[in-house]
């Protein structure tokens, strides 16, 4: 159910769609909820659960890793427009968060040989659903709606 009676800032957690998504980017999402918590102690998390994943492979990966937040699989929608901010696995989540009215932060994780074919290959910059889709239909298709840490400022 949405965060009816939010005590504090609600953040969702939609770390992927993909089992292999998830086995990559929880933990991060998990320390970075971790975090945040320290900082906002008021905050509450609710971890958005894919449709494409069992409810058991969520609960084993926070058996084994812990984490903050409550699972959630049905509403989802309503959770996430309800909430105050969205952390986000790049991907059709970015979309459907912007269409939502939700302010979030896109995540990703790739190997450093993947990130450097992506940015040989990929002329559109920053790459995602959202910015993809959307940006050349906005009214100054030159404005980048979402902006990125790239993982390319991390390396040096």
């Amino acid at each position: 159910n949405p965060p009816a009676s939010k005590h504090g800032p609600v953040i969702s957690l939609l770390p992927g769609s993909r089992k292999g998504e998830l086995k990559m980017l929880f933990e991060i999402f998990m320390k970075a909820a971790t975090l945040i918590k320290i900082e906002l102690p008021q905050v509450s998390f609710i971890l958005i659960k894919s449709p494409t994943i069992p409810a058991d492979f969520y609960k084993k990966l926070l058996s084994k890793r812990g984490g903050q937040g409550e699972l959630v699989s049905e509403k989802t929608y309503e959770v996430i427009r309800a909430s105050d901010l969205a952390i986000v696995c790049s991907g059709t989540a970015t979309l459907e968060c912007a269409l939502l009215g939700t302010p979030m932060i896109i995540s990703n994780k790739g190997s450093f040989i993947t990130y450097i074919l992506a940015k040989l290959l990929i002329k559109v910059y920053p790459f995602d659903v959202f910015n993809f889709f959307v940006t050349p239909f906005h009214r100054n298709a030159n404005h980048i709606l979402i902006r990125y840490l790239v993982e390319e400022s991390l390396f040096h």
